[in-house]
C-alpha cells in the first residue's frame, strides 16, 4: 500500500516524544513501512527523518500582515492561523498524490472537512474527546462516504456517538519488545510519567505516594510552568521523591524496571493512556485514577482503580499493586497492547477499504458502460 499519514503538527515526531500521539504516529509509521508499505509521514520540522518526512512549513503566513482583519478572539491567534494553512497546504498537496489510503492521525478539523475533495479514501484515528471544531468537522462530512473512522477505545467511541455513528475500534499499542519485561524490582519505588500540567495531576501522585511511605520518581515534558511551581514545587522532597524531568523511552524503561508500581492520575477523561500499556509491558501493576479508558486497559490482576481525585484512595491502592503478580501485567500487555496487534488490525482496515473503493469504483465503470 502506498499510504499518507497526517501527523499532528504542534511537535514534532521525534524523540523525546512530546506526548502519546507523537510516538504513536512514529511507531505506526515505522512498523507499517517494515512490512513493505510505502508510508509519507506529512509532519512539521524536527521530525525523525528515518522516517519519510514531507515537511510542513508550520510558520508559512504573516500574521502581523492580517492583524487588520484577524478578529479580536482570543482563540483567533497567530498559532490558529498558522496551522489552519498549514493543514490547508497539505490536503493540497495530496490532492495531486496517488496514495492508497491516507491516514489522518491529527487533531485537526481541516483534513476532517476536507477529505470529500479527494479522491481517496482518508481514516482518522479519533485520539480525543469530541472537541467543538472537530464536532463541526464530523457533522459536515456525514453526508460524503470518502471519510472512515478509528476510535483508540470503547470510551472515546461512546463519547464520540452524537457526531460519529460508525467507527473501528482498535486499542493503541506498544512495542513489548522494547518495553521488555523486568520479572523482580529491589526496593519499594513508585513511578510517575506525563506532561506537567493540571489535567494530568502529578501533584496528586505526590501527595498519595507519602501518603503510602512509597517513594516516587517524577518525569515529564513541562507544560504548565505555572502549575509546576504552585502544585508540585512545594511536594518536591528528596528524601520522599525525586523529579527527573523529560527523559527519553528508554530511560522511562529503567523506572519502570526499578518500579513496584505505576501512578496514574489523569483528571480528565483520558482517551487512552499508553503509558498503561507500556507500563504493563514492562511488568509493573498500575494504581489509577478511573478516568476514561482506564478501566477498559486495566484488570484486578493488573492494578487498581480509584475514584477520581481521591488521594486516600489511590494511596490504598499503590500499598495493594506491590502485592501482584508482575507475570499478569506483561501478560496483559502481550494479549491486549501489542504493537503488532494494533499494527496487524490497521493494515487489515486500510485494505478493507482500499478494496471497498476499488469496487465502487468497478462498478461505477461498468453501470457507465452498459448505459
Amino acid at each position: 500500500m502506498k499510504i499518507a499519514i497526517i501527523a499532528h503538527l504542534k511537535f514534532p515526531i521525534a524523540e523525546p516524544f512530546a506526548g502519546g500521539l507523537e510516538m504513536l504516529t512514529h511507531v505506526l509509521a515505522k512498523k507499517l513501512g517494515q512490512k513493505g508499505h510505502q508510508v509519507d509521514v506529512y509532519a512539521c520540522s524536527g521530525s525523525d527523518m528515518d522516517l519519510n518526512i514531507v515537511e510542513i512549513n508550520v510558520k508559512g503566513v504573516d500574521c502581523e500582515s492580517t492583524k487588520d482583519i484577524t478578529p479580536d478572539h482570543e482563540s483567533f491567534n497567530d498559532e490558529f492561523m498558522q496551522t489552519h494553512h498549514a493543514y490547508l497546504d497539505i490536503m493540497l498537496q495530496l490532492q495531486d498524490k496517488n496514495y492508497d489510503i491516507i491516514h489522518n492521525n491529527s487533531l485537526h478539523y481541516i483534513p476532517i472537512s476536507m477529505a470529500r475533495t479527494i479522491d481517496t479514501p482518508m481514516v482518522t484515528t479519533i485520539h480525543v474527546p469530541p472537541f467543538a471544531f472537530m464536532q463541526s468537522a464530523t457533522l459536515l462530512a456525514q453526508k460524503h462516504p470518502n471519510n472512515h473512522y478509528i476510535s483508540i477505545s470503547e470510551h472515546v467511541a461512546e463519547t464520540w456517538y452524537d457526531y460519529i455513528k460508525e467507527s473501528e475500534i482498535i486499542y493503541n499499542g506498544v512495542d513489548t519488545d522494547f518495553w521488555s519485561y523486568q520479572p523482580k524490582v529491589e526496593g519499594d519505588n513508585a513511578v510517575w510519567f506525563g506532561r506537567i500540567c493540571p489535567e494530568k495531576a502529578p501533584h496528586l501522585a505526590l501527595k498519595a505516594a507519602r501518603k503510602s511511605n512509597t517513594f516516587l520518581y517524577l518525569a515529564g515534558n513541562m507544560s504548565n510552568q505555572e502549575y509546576f511551581d504552585k502544585e508540585v514545587a512545594p511536594l518536591l522532597d528528596d528524601r520522599y521523591n525525586c523529579f527527573l524531568g523529560h527523559l527519553k523511552q528508554e530511560q522511562m524503561r529503567d523506572y519502570f524496571h526499578k518500579a513496584s508500581v505505576f501512578l496514574f492520575t489523569s483528571m480528565w477523561e483520558e482517551p487512552y493512556g499508553l503509558v498503561l500499556a507500556e507500563s504493563l509491558s514492562c511488568g509493573t501493576p498500575v494504581a489509577a485514577f478511573k478516568s476514561g479508558a482506564s478501566p477498559e486497559i486495566i484488570t484486578s490482576k493488573t492494578g487498581r482503580i480509584v475514584e477520581k481525585g481521591n488521594v486516600d484512595q489511590l494511596a490504598s491502592a499503590i500499598t495493594a499493586c506491590k502485592k501482584l503478580d508482575r507475570k499478569d501485567c506483561r501478560q496483559r500487555a502481550i494479549d491486549f497492547c501489542d504493537i503488532d496487534l494494533m499494527i496487524d488490525n490497521y493494515e487489515d482496515h486500510f485494505q478493507r477499504l482500499i478494496f471497498q473503493e476499488k469496487s465502487k469504483k468497478r462498478i461505477s465503470t461498468t453501470s457507465k458502460k452498459a448505459v
